[in-house]
């Protein structure tokens, strides 16, 4: 049987993954999926290098390699 509040104990690390039934095992990689978009897409590394004054590399709209240095 699938609970809501089986998926969430392992979201907290209180239950096992590997306890769970097939079904909230499921529900659990779809949460942590969605947690981990949600994480990267907060990641702002140019931004933090920036401010530190320190160059780094990225891929330019072409996808091309482009050297970064901050003034």
């Amino acid at each position: 049987m699938s609970t809501s509040a089986d998926v969430d104990a392992v979201l907290r690390g209180d239950r096992s993954y590997d306890f769970v039934s097939a079904r909230d095992q499921e529900e659990v990689r779809v949460r942590w999926a969605a947690d981990f978009d949600r994480r990267i897409e907060s990641i702002d590394l140019s931004g933090r290098f920036i401010a530190e004054g320190r160059p780094f590399v990225e891929l330019d709209s072409d996808g091309q390699l482009a050297i970064r240095r901050p003034r």
